[in-house]
């Protein structure tokens, strides 16, 4: 195709730089003005715990399971540890359940913009995905009511400690050992029986106290008990919530009000600590900001936990931010110190939590293998080996709609053991932290959906990102082009004008002599006749 200079010449170029410019102007303010409160109406339509909405849909029925996996620490030298040397232990799992989420006996307030519900888990046992353990495996664990229960009345009420051990003494029959041989799906969910009967009062009294303060009891009969880790904890609400449906404000989405009719907890020595702080953990508000972090109420530890932004990552192909959570160190943090037993001097080691305030047993809490925990910790524990990639926390989210597309929730119990100077068989126990299991909480959106989202949301930030850098380099490359052709023609001109004043000129010179010419002739013709009429 030729090139035709002279009809590019005839261009309006004018118009075509005010086009561009419109062009360039019009892209931002859609971009920029326009595009993001469109969006976030729409967000708030879809995100909104509003009867109709497409989260308020899920959150009243959560349609997937969570996959919940519990690894159980076998002992493998208690005679050794009674005789005060170093534990050793076998990591045995993981043991896979599905975990459905259920809300029920829901009350929505309008007026105040909250929900209310009753909130519990149901697990159901999946050996298939078991790597073949059935749960009927024996292992060597510590005797949950006479260990635990003995190092709860040394730590809180010593004095208490030789009619209290009398009569655990009496209820498990004198054993020889504070460990015991028990089915790992016992200890977990179906449970550990004992009969809890005396012939005295002390007895009596300690099987009073099991029964109103132990956590993970049933009561089989009158006499007989059962207790486990997870069992009481089974298809049973774990509390009630009262949070906030985010259709005043959706940056309040989800936020916990009142946790069993309480605003605050009366667990810790002090306010700070004692804050129902965040969501119940399944949503997060949309248009999220990285410093913000995640903040979630966890009723289990009786406490809030943040999770920290790490780095960006990705997830089904979209952006996506990744989130850790580190326990810190409360020793150092003051604001922390209401989680300490005796601040500043007597705090749980850097990177575990002292569940004992919540749980009633010193059970400390820490990342599995004690990842990220004071060395110590691990120097006295044999046969565990931390790695972050299975054994730290993540969450991966969306922040624009606070949409969770992956999160790994991993925790560790520890029980806080150390020698009864006036107990023989406890006597030389060694002081350390014995790791009972690790569990991990996991979901991962499949496509069924990421690509709600991603065709939602994602082709609507495709389509402003598009039409933004279509404006911005059109518009630009237009008015570029408009300027540099202007200026072109402008040179043009100049160029031609020394010529058009000199043809100008000639033409006027030659006028002139023209009508010289034509006076000459009158002049002649008027003598001539003159003299003729002479």
């Amino acid at each position: 195709m030729k090139f035709d200079k002279e009809k590019l010449n005839n261009l309006n170029f004018k118009k075509i730089a005010l086009i561009s410019s419109l062009s360039l102007v019009g892209a931002l303010i859609f971009s920029y003005g326009l595009f993001p409160p469109i969006l976030r109406f729409v967000l708030k339509l879809k995100m909104q715990l509003k009867k109709g909405s497409l989260m308020r849909t899920m959150f009243d029925v959560i349609p997937f399971p969570l996959v919940f996996k519990i690894h159980v620490f076998n002992i493998t030298n208690p005679d050794a540890i009674m005789r005060g040397e170093k534990p050793i232990v076998a990591d045995i799992g993981p043991y896979v359940f599905e975990e459905w989420k259920l809300r029920e006996n829901w009350e929505e307030d309008v007026v105040e913009d909250t929900l209310t519900y009753d909130f519990k888990n149901r697990f159901i046992f999946r050996p298939e995905l078991s790597n073949g353990l059935t749960g009927n495996e024996i292992v060597q664990y510590s005797n949950l009511v006479l260990l635990g229960g003995l190092m709860a009345v040394k730590r809180d009420r010593e004095a208490m400690l030789p009619m209290v051990t009398k009569a655990l003494m009496s209820i498990f029959k004198n054993p020889d050992s504070v460990f015991m041989r028990a089915r790992v799906m016992d200890i977990l969910f179906d449970g550990l029986k004992f009969e809890c009967k005396g012939d005295d009062f002390t007895v009596d009294a300690v099987c009073s106290a099991i029964k109103s303060e132990a956590q993970g009891l049933k009561e089989i009969d009158e006499t007989t008990l059962s207790i486990s880790i997870f069992g009481s904890k089974n298809d049973t609400s774990f509390g009630r919530f009262h949070v906030l449906r985010g259709v005043r404000n959706i940056s309040e989405l989800g936020q916990i009000q009142t946790f069993n009719g309480e605003s605050m907890q009366s667990v810790w020595d002090g306010d700070e600590c004692n804050k129902n702080i965040g969501t119940d953990s399944t949503l997060f508000p949309p248009f999220m900001t990285q410093d913000m972090g995640l903040w979630t109420f966890t009723p289990d530890i009786c406490m809030s936990l943040r999770a920290h932004y790490l780095e960006p990552s990705s997830y089904a192909g979209m952006p996506t931010w990744l989130y850790s959570l580190d326990f810190g160190d409360f020793k150092n943090e003051p604001e922390k110190h209401c989680f300490c037993y005796d601040p500043p001097d007597d705090c749980p080691p850097k990177g575990t939590i002292d569940l004992m305030p919540c749980v009633g047993v010193p059970v400390y809490g820490s990342k599995p293998h004690f990842l990220d925990t004071d060395p110590k910790l691990l120097e006295n524990v044999g046969g565990l080996n931390p790695n972050r990639t299975i054994h730290d926390v993540f969450v991966n989210i969306e922040g624009i709609s606070g949409t969770i597309f992956e999160g790994y929730k991993r925790f560790q119990l520890n029980l806080a053991i150390e020698p009864i100077e006036d107990f023989e068989m406890m006597s030389k126990l060694p002081k350390v932290l014995l790791p009972l299991l690790w569990l991990e909480e996991s979901v991962q959106l499949n496509k069924t959906y990421t690509n709600i989202l991603k065709y939602q949301l994602f082709l609507g930030l495709k389509f402003n990102f598009v039409v933004k850098w279509m404006g911005i380099v059109c518009g630009t490359a237009g008015m570029l082009l408009s300027g540099f052709m202007l200026y072109q023609q402008q040179q043009q001109q100049k160029q031609q004008s020394p010529t058009t004043v000199s043809s100008a000129t000639s033409a006027i010179d030659d006028d002139d002599k023209v009508n010289k010419n034509i006076a000459n002739n009158v002049r002649s013709y008027s003598v001539g006749v003159s003299e003729a009429v002479k």
